[in-house]
């Protein structure tokens, strides 16, 4: 088995070859189901919800898949990544069927989320893991990038389908939740046509030791902070829009999905060639300008440009952070290296909405999407001075 590893990780093309497509097909249903629920505050606002309770059921689900990373990573490692995707995508089913019974309460939905979050955090993190196992390590960046196409596909469908669903049923949620279970099974099934890869032998080091290495300090901020202003985005745009008069918000996702796919069908390579640490920052500060225009006034026109640049620089800094993880952290901690990266989104993704939910409470949308801008655009150029202390900086990797 480790003599096929071998012989596709030395294929030139190997984001083409059958496994990786099949495997990726497989992680788009799935998560396209998911993500549906990116349409889910929507719902939230016709339960009449505000703005702190669906920053609190939103983001919940990204605190729970943080508590648990540290448990899946080692998970991954030593039990393998294709028996973890199983079970993550049993558990997102059975997350997805609990929006059928008949519950407005918040602690009830609450727990529903976190049941989501862990569900969707196993499945995540071990897809990706074997996406990283499956691509060479000097090309590790556009393995990530060219995998993750199918998660943006699903982010781009998604919250169309969801927003479309939603329309037409009204406060009907069944069709809504059967459409998004139907996709996760289907996708879960696919994967069982997927092999397991070869990993290397996992270490001894746990997730918080990973945590504290300093070489991994700037990355872990810098995702949990990309995790923040996403999050942010995602939580709000749809309520923002409808409070704006827009007819649908959805062309946001679909702008800002087709624009990061597009990136990484033609730009993947960008991270490898010029050096992973030297992409990330540039990317969060135009991410962070695009949330820093949705403190103007917005109307239709305009929303998908916004998409357009956060998309741009989404689909360059995921993939770049994801990498950087895993290279300083070594092939023998991919498991544990991809949970603490998805670990610190998946903070960065309950901080944001919770506290700027708040603060849009307070002072409305655009105030609230300003001052986001501001605190990421601050923490980023922070960072960036201290990364720029690392030896080898601008260096790439080597070919």
């Amino acid at each position: 088995m480790r003599g096929a590893v071998r012989q596709t990780l030395g294929r030139k093309h190997f984001g083409t070859s059958p496994t990786f497509l099949r495997a990726a097909v497989a992680f788009f249903l799935a998560s396209t189901g998911h993500q549906l629920f990116l349409m889910y505050p929507l719902k939230l606002q016709q339960l009449g919800k505000n703005q702190t309770e669906i920053g609190v059921l939103t983001g919940a689900s990204a605190l729970a898949a943080f508590l648990a990373r540290p448990a899946l990573g080692r998970m991954i490692d030593n039990r393998g990544r294709r028996p973890i995707i199983l079970m993550g995508a049993a558990a997102m089913t059975g997350a997805a069927l609990l929006f059928l019974l008949p519950v407005t309460n918040n602690p009830v939905l609450l727990l529903f989320r976190l049941i989501q979050g862990v569900a969707y955090a196993a499945f995540f993190t071990a897809c990706f893991t074997w996406a990283a196992d499956y691509t060479p390590p000097e090309r590790l960046a556009e393995g990530i990038g060219l995998f993750g196409v199918a998660g943006l596909l699903a982010g781009a469908l998604g919250p169309l389908l969801g927003e479309r669903i939603l329309a037409s049923f009204g406060p009907w949620f069944t069709p809504f939740v059967m459409a998004a279970s139907i996709l996760i099974i289907v996708g879960g099934a696919l994967w069982l046509s997927v092999k397991e890869s070869t990993r290397p032998a996992p270490s001894i080091v746990d997730f918080w030791t990973l945590a504290r290495r300093v070489d991994l300090l700037t990355v872990t901020i810098s995702s949990l902070l990309f995790g923040a202003v996403a999050g942010t985005v995602t939580s709000f745009i749809a309520p923002y829009g409808k409070e704006s008069g827009l007819t649908f918000v959805s062309d946001f996702f679909t702008a800002y999905c087709g624009v990061a796919i597009f990136v990484r069908l033609f730009g993947s390579s960008l991270p490898d060639r010029v050096g992973r640490a030297r992409v990330i920052a540039p990317a969060l500060l135009l991410y962070a300008s695009g949330v820093g225009l949705l403190s103007l006034p917005i109307w239709t026109s305009v929303i998908a440009p916004i998409g357009v640049i956060v998309g741009l620089a989404h689909g360059v800094v995921y993939p770049a952070m994801n990498a950087l993880m895993i290279e300083r952290a070594g092939a023998d901690q991919r498991g544990t290296a991809s949970a603490l990266f998805s670990g610190a989104v998946d903070l960065g993704y309950f901080v944001g909405p919770t506290l700027f939910g708040v603060i849009a409470r307070v002072t409305g949308y655009r105030p609230m999407f300003a001052l986001c801008c501001s605190c990421v655009a601050a923490g980023v150029i922070l960072l960036e001075l201290v990364e720029r202390l690392r030896p080898g900086f601008c260096q790439p990797h080597p070919r």
